[in-house]
């Protein structure tokens, strides 16, 4: 175990200690609220219909947005998986967590979101929809239950090897799969005593862009008229890009209802977010992790906790991965007083009801104002 980790137990022992000493921390004492936190993978702000895209791809993510907030100009760090997720696990930067790109394995020096949880009390799993997130490369770092298996026969990728690392089995799974196995955690594995913090990270929308055929059909995708072959071909997987989003749209929903269902959620902070997004030769490329250009790395992200952030409001400030950590371990009054977070801790903005035009925090205060329309 490193040094991090040695004297992350007595610091959040002592934060808890002068919690219960002196009332500062509410929710703990009362009862902090269930974390569910969802990454989209490879998706694009700018095709998500709840960011204002003509075609209804997120209709569920629009449901979400309605109770909660929506950020329009958030940005991961980079454009590749393992980067972008490494920050918003530690709240650091790529340059200082050292995940510069997939397969670089993040290092036990740096405490993670689910260690942190984990030391106050949360029960902790994960399900991930890509070897890129496997748990070798240090991601399952905190948490209880990290289910990566994935079988070859039911993977769009089909490789032994990939950023020089074998891949003994499946290399993916789609978002079907990945929701079923998080609705299976939340109902059968989940204690009900503790409360949780559950990950999931859907590939989709990733290439190949292979959607199943009704959510091409829900769209209403119509063939190309493009003259040119070229532009035709470009813009059929545009096409199943999109159907992509939407069946990983699907279900997300699947997983808010069960929390519906289990009546969690009042009780539940919900964020979904995206790692990066989609060239979709805007510049010159298709794909990814290559550019850092606006569709490359502008992502959506939501956030729900019914009464106690703002349902409806939509906030145009920029808003960096760096700020996820520490917003919400702000948000659950969690947040260490010596964390050296780079990012910003929006907890108290988010818990307003402000109007203005622009936003600015120090690690824990709102400053200024927020930049919303409701």
């Amino acid at each position: 175990m490193s040094g991090t980790h040695r004297i992350l137990a007595p610091v959040w022992s002592f934060s808890f200690f002068l919690s219960a000493v002196f009332g500062c921390s509410r929710f703990w004492l009362e009862d902090p609220p269930n974390i569910v936190l969802i990454t989209m993978d490879t998706t694009r702000a700018d095709h998500c219909s709840v960011h204002g895209y003509e075609r209804d791809t997120t209709p569920n993510l629009r449901r979400l947005a309605e109770q909660g907030t929506r950020f329009d100009s958030a940005y991961s760090p980079t454009s590749t998986t393992a980067s972008s997720h490494a920050t918003i696990f530690t709240g650091l930067y790529p340059l200082t967590h050292r995940v510069l790109k997939n397969g670089i394995r993040l290092s036990d020096d740096f405490a993670t979101l689910a260690e942190r949880l984990q030391g106050e009390g949360y029960q902790t799993a994960a399900v991930v929809g890509s070897f890129a997130m496997a748990g070798k490369f240090g991601f399952a770092q905190g948490f209880s239950s990290y289910d990566d298996r994935f079988l070859r026969d039911q993977s769009t990728f089909e490789v032994t090897q990939w950023q020089g690392h074998p891949v003994e089995e499946g290399f993916d799974r789609r978002a079907d799969s990945t929701s079923r196995h998080a609705i299976e955690w939340l109902r059968e594995k989940w204690d009900g005593q503790r409360p949780f913090f559950l990950f999931v990270h859907f590939f989709d929308p990733h290439f190949p862009y292979d959607p199943p055929e009704r959510f091409e059909t829900q769209l209403d995708l119509q063939p190309s008229e493009f003259e040119d072959a070229k532009q035709a071909r470009l813009h059929e997987k545009i096409a199943k890009y999109d159907a992509e989003i939407a069946f990983t749209d699907f279900e997300i929903g699947k997983i808010l209802d069960v929390l519906r269902e289990k009546d969690l959620e009042e009780h539940t902070i919900v964020i979904v977010t995206g790692d990066h997004g989609e060239g979709l030769m805007d510049h010159g490329y298709l794909m990814h992790a290559v550019h850092i250009y606006e569709e490359q790395v502008r992502v959506p992200f939501l956030i729900r906790w019914p009464g106690t952030i703002a349902a409806g409001r939509v906030i145009d400030a920029p808003l960096e991965m760096v700020d996820l950590a520490p917003t919400l371990l702000g948000l659950i009054d969690r947040l260490p007083h010596d964390a050296e977070f780079p990012g910003r801790n929006l907890a108290r903005c988010l818990r307003t009801k402000i109007r203005s035009r622009w936003i600015r925090t120090t690690r824990s205060f709102c400053i200024a104002n927020i930049s919303s329309r409701e």
